[in-house]
């Protein structure tokens, strides 16, 4: 009788630590379709007219060719962009492999000197030592010496496939802070230190969307390069 009172106590163990788990991911669901469902209501919101969006999209790859392109390409699109005096320009593409270009380009980033590039963070969970593990791709050299800032450009994926927030800094074992590019982008802007608004800001945070595609100005790669854009 004893071991039949056992098995009951450790299938209702067995049972409340599912329920439990169950109750987790559906109150977490619920957050992330509450979440979505305040976007809907509050609708599309004005956008800020001094950021504008060059894709790498198909016609400029039908022109251009496959990727990866050569970097004298974007050392040419610097020359195009610097005549409109930009506050900040910022390359969402990892250069983590060396190219015979990379000479030209590293010269031209230092000519601009207000350019941003992204790198990558990896992550793994250390078992021994019960710890994540970070590991960064930089920019190679002499493409990230040539910039003031770089950050990681990682996004949090949710559980249903949707990113709705982001992350302004990681911190490794040894208290070794990553900076994310957003929040390196903000204090390139703002001449803020990234240290002092990593403790200003929320570690993670909800992406606050204007809207959807298209909402931010937007101009084609090839276009942008051959000057077929209007400001």
């Amino acid at each position: 009788m004893r071991r039949v009172f056992i098995k009951i106590g450790i299938l209702l163990v067995l049972f409340i630590l599912l329920t439990g788990l169950n109750s987790l991911n559906f109150f977490k669901n619920l957050e992330s379709q509450s979440i979505d469902l305040r976007f809907q209501i509050r609708g599309e919101e004005k956008v800020p007219e001094d950021i504008v969006i060059i894709g790498i999209d198909d016609n400029s790859i039908f022109e251009i060719g496959n990727w990866p392109w050569k970097r004298n390409l974007h050392a040419e699109l610097l020359d195009v962009l610097k005549e409109g005096k930009p506050k900040l320009i910022v390359f969402d593409i990892l250069f983590d492999t060396s190219t015979p270009e990379d000479k030209i380009f590293s010269t031209k980033l230092k000519e601009i000197n207000s350019v941003v590039l992204a790198n990558y963070m990896s992550v793994y969970y250390d078992k021994n030592l019960k710890v994540n593990v970070f590991s960064i791709k930089e920019p190679v050299e002499p493409l990230k010496s040539s910039v003031s800032k770089t950050g990681f450009s990682n996004l949090l994926v949710d559980s249903d496939n949707k990113i709705r927030r982001g992350e302004t800094f990681e911190q490794d074992l040894f208290g070794v802070r990553y900076y994310s590019l957003p929040l390196t982008v903000y204090a390139s802007l703002n001449g803020e230190s990234l240290y002092s608004l990593s403790l200003k800001f929320p570690n993670s945070f909800y992406i606050n969307y204007v809207g959807g595609e298209g909402s931010f100005r937007y101009f084609s790669y090839v276009d942008v390069l051959k000057k077929k854009y209007t400001s």
